[in-house]
């Protein structure tokens, strides 16, 4: 695929609104992605251990309520994306038709969302697009729309379409989308045959649930990841909510409008991220300074960078040119979440490489990097006056 920034050639000046509805989309999940990153980080979990004869369950005593404001954010973002959808749509009927629509022919503009093919030529065929020749069958446009509807897939109810609908409808008519937080992992920090995990829980977790269990009289560290999700309302099935966020977002932005308005998706890909609280002297000032990262890809990176610092902080201590955790810690926080990735591949490539003197050298060197930029701030900081 074509790197992004050549100026989006494929896209006419009538359909440049959809960039900037895009990047509200990508806004709105970044918003989602910071609070579910601090609901996370503050732990959400209240666990108790409970005896049970010779044996000791690791249990749920509460769960830390979500935000109201992420089931909203979400709900905000879910219909955002169908409207880049219809406001796409009803820019390239209008354009093509070379008119403005009738009061009533606005009203009959709308993405449909077929499970079968017969249910798709009933729409095409409806008396209240009779006179919009470019959505007949076998017209350009029309068949580019056919191309996209959810009786294509394999499985009509998995079809980012048919998801986008279903969320959207909960979202516009009956309530906000519904968030909940399930069990994503639970896992001993080192290996055990006496400790037992529980599966992953196709439910929001609950008080009560058992997490780990294993002997009475012996402490074993363990580490819980939960997983905030959101119920799929077609399906009642739940799903990773930054995950569907982003898969949603990508199919739209990567699929559904090039394929609308190009007919085809191998092109020059929409940019996600633009600020859009500033004005752009025109468009091609607003794409030279987007952002190519998409706000789930961000939200990803932020969280290995996290689980990276508190990694490299554990693999430092163990060396013997280790000189307390202030330092390092300092150092981390001054790094980039793309930076604290970079070093911490090199330190997990070198391991993997088998060569502990190279391993100790790539270690040396991020502990001098460490105390340089300590001296460094050090100076910085003005004395005591």
């Amino acid at each position: 695929m074509v790197e992004p920034h050549q100026g989006l050639a494929w896209l006419p000046q009538h359909q440049h609104h959809v960039v900037f509805t895009l990047a509200h989309v990508d806004h709105l999940i970044s918003r989602v992605s910071d609070m579910l990153f601090e609901y996370t980080k503050a732990g959400p979990l209240d666990l108790r251990n409970v005896a049970d004869g010779e044996l000791a369950h690791v249990t749920i005593a509460g769960v830390a309520p979500l935000p109201q404001a992420v089931s909203r954010f979400v709900a905000d973002s879910l219909t955002q994306l169908r409207a880049a959808l219809e406001h796409t749509l009803f820019a390239e009927v209008e354009h093509r038709l070379g008119r403005e629509l009738t009061a009533s022919e606005e009203r009959s503009i709308e993405m449909p969302t077929a499970s079968t093919s017969d249910g798709f030529g009933n729409w095409t065929r409806h008396r209240s697009r009779r006179d919009l020749s470019v959505l007949h069958e076998g017209a350009e446009l029309c068949e580019r729309i056919r191309s996209l509807q959810p009786f294509q897939a394999a499985s009509s109810d998995d079809h980012p379409l048919k998801v986008l609908a279903a969320h959207t409808n909960l979202a516009k008519h009956r309530a906000p989308a519904v968030a909940a937080t399930l069990l994503g992992t639970v896992r001993p920090d080192r290996p055990s045959a006496d400790l037992v995990g529980s599966t992953e829980t196709e439910r929001p977790l609950r008080p009560g649930d058992i997490l780990m269990t294993g002997p009475l009289y012996r402490q074993e560290p363990i580490s819980i990841f939960p997983k905030v999700s959101v119920l799929r309302p077609h399906t009642r099935t739940w799903h990773v909510l930054l995950n569907e966020l982003g898969e949603l977002e990508q199919w739209v932005r990567t699929v559904a409008v090039p394929v609308l308005v190009a007919g085809r998706q191998d092109l020059e890909t929409v940019p996600p991220q633009i600020d859009i609280t500033v004005g752009h002297a025109d468009f091609s000032a607003a794409l030279a300074a987007a952002g190519t990262m998409s706000a789930k890809t961000r939200a990803e990176q932020r969280l290995q960078a996290a689980m990276g610092r508190d990694s490299m902080v554990e693999i430092f201590s163990l060396h013997s040119q280790f000189k307390g955790a202030d330092i390092l810690i300092r150092w981390l926080e001054s790094l980039s979440d793309a930076q604290v990735i970079e070093r911490l591949g090199t330190i997990i490539s070198t391991n993997l490489s088998g060569n502990l003197i190279a391993l100790d050298a790539v270690i040396r060197s991020l502990i001098l990097e460490a105390e340089n930029h300590s001296a460094a701030t050090s100076r910085d900081t003005p004395g005591d006056t």
